[in-house]
């Protein structure tokens, strides 16, 4: 998103995803709505990785979390 979050309209996602904008409304209810979704997958996949490693530190986070940023 070049425009920013707050300046990203919600017609503008539905045009770039190539959806209904009533098709976006079925499932969220505002943007906010789709950031926090967004913010929550990428929490549980961090947890799912690292759980699945015998230990973790600090490293193994930042490692996680940057793959799944890029």
């Amino acid at each position: 998103m070049q425009k920013g979050y707050r300046n990203f309209s919600i017609a503008e996602l539905a045009r770039q995803a190539e959806l209904n904008r009533m098709t976006f409304y079925k499932h969220y209810d505002n943007l906010d709505d789709v950031f926090q979704e967004f913010i929550d997958d990428m929490i549980g996949e961090i947890e799912r990785q690292l759980a699945a490693k015998e230990s973790a530190d600090l490293a193994d986070l930042f490692h996680v979390s940057s793959q799944l940023m890029y």
